[in-house]
């Protein structure tokens, strides 16, 4: 409801700037005249472009009206430009008022205004207000987005860094008598900090870089980052089902991280899909670039061979709910095999990484909207990455060449319905690569 609303109020303040400009350009020279008629015309189309454009766009809901909100600064600051004019009222030239007094008359009516300049007046000072209102909107989200980076950097310079072994923090990680193992001490400084979080990951060189917290409910870490800030980037959180207990942790972990314009915490996760199902191209690109994922928890780490990528219906009005969130644990290997045999169907990508029941799964899930913003009628998807935890004794190198894209992908409802049916039955090799797999 908030996003309809702030949706109402931009374009609100965006007709009122353009009012601004049209009705109130310097009518006693031309050159400004015919500029203020041509902006006027032509900035509505400039809305309907980018706000066509920014369905489109893979955007965290909450932070999408960004762009919305710097044309309405730039409209805004036009309208300011172009309409001020000081009015020669007697208010004003009585210098017997008040500074603040004179001051009021620039944006109130008062008597003796005519009928264009009070309409001037309640024009420019609606469009001052929306400027300051949104002004102070986007510095807000940009602020948090330089917050973030500094607490990206913040956090790496704590891997590795020295802690009080007394202190109460630390001995109850590290003389847990229900956990076996010591914790690593490379991220004791990040949990001595935060006592949520349960380990780190990183994808090569990407802005994949992040501790990775985890608390007993799937909503906090969507709107607090690491430090307890309020931020629309929120950090990169474990489901809360999932289970953290030395090196015992769930079949399979899922991690959830924002989808942000800036491209910080999961944006580059839509990578692995758009250069493999053709939005971008269909040679697997980035896959072949970056096909092991660092996730390390407290006590243990480890390398996750990434084996698929999948767009997932979020809405069950849309189609299939695909249960990659609720599955944390595999019952038997006719479970496990269910599992991966749906995420391969459904998979962009092929790769020669096999799997067996045993292996340790990791899921990664981000926001992406290739069918429009659902906050403007389009569909709430998921592009999620999947990868297995390295074996023990096993390389972690991977023939990246042998990856290929899949061009008969299961779709959901809605997905068919707007792109056309691709499915032609199972063509993934699963009896080379699902090792744990006895058709009966």
């Amino acid at each position: 409801m908030i996003m309809e609303i702030s949706a109402v109020l931009l374009a609100f303040a965006f007709v009122l700037n353009v009012a601004a400009v049209a009705l109130c350009a310097t009518p006693y020279r031309k050159v400004t005249s015919y500029f203020g008629f041509a902006f006027g015309a032509v900035s509505p189309l400039i809305f309907i472009v980018t706000t066509l454009k920014i369905n489109e766009l893979a955007v965290t809901p909450a932070v999408e009206p960004s762009v919305f909100v710097l044309l309405t600064l730039l409209v805004g600051l036009l309208s300011m430009v172009y309409c001020v004019r000081f009015p020669a009222t007697s208010v004003v030239r009585d210098r017997r008022n008040s500074i603040p007094s004179r001051l009021l008359t620039v944006f109130v009516p008062v008597k003796g205004d005519g009928i264009r300049e009070g309409v001037r007046k309640v024009i420019f000072t609606s469009a001052l207000v929306s400027f300051i209102y949104f002004g102070g909107t986007l510095g807000v989200d940009l602020f948090n987005e330089f917050r973030a980076d500094i607490t990206q950097e913040k956090n790496r310079k704590k891997i590795g860094q020295e802690v009080d072994m007394n202190d109460p923090a630390i001995q109850k990680v590290y003389n847990n008598n229900e956990v076996p193992v010591k914790p690593l001490p490379d991220y004791l400084a990040l949990y001595k900090e935060n006592n949520d979080t349960v380990g780190y990951i990183r994808i090569g060189d990407t802005k994949v870089d992040y501790p990775v917290m985890h608390t007993d409910n799937n909503g906090y870490y969507l709107k607090f980052d690491f430090y307890g800030n309020s931020s629309k980037g929120g950090a990169i959180y474990a489901d809360c089902n999932n289970r953290f207990k030395g090196l015992d942790i769930s079949d399979n972990t899922v991690l959830y991280g924002h989808n942000i314009t800036t491209g910080n915490y999961f944006a580059s996760l839509t990578n692995y899909y758009t250069t493999a199902n053709g939005l971008k191209s269909r040679d697997a690109s980035y896959y072949k670039k970056y096909p092991i994922i660092n996730f390390d928890t407290l006590y243990e780490k480890a390398e996750w061979k990434v084996f698929a990528c999948a767009l997932f219906n979020a809405e069950a009005r849309h189609g299939e709910l695909f249960p990659y969130w609720t599955t944390h644990d595999f019952d038997d290997a006719d479970h496990f095999n269910e599992f991966v045999l749906g995420v391969m169907d459904r998979s962009v990508i092929f790769t020669d990484v096999d799997l067996e029941y045993g292996d340790k799964l990791l899921t990664l899930s981000t926001c992406y909207y290739p069918m429009g913003n659902p906050n403007h009628g389009g569909v709430d998807c998921r592009v999620v990455v999947f990868a297995r935890k390295v074996r023990e004794g096993e390389s972690s190198h991977v023939d990246v060449e042998k990856a290929e894209s899949n061009p008969y992908v299961w779709r959901f409802d809605k997905e068919r319905e707007m792109y056309g049916n691709t499915w032609i039955g199972r063509v993934w090799d699963y009896e080379t690569y699902l090792n744990s797999y006895n058709e009966e």
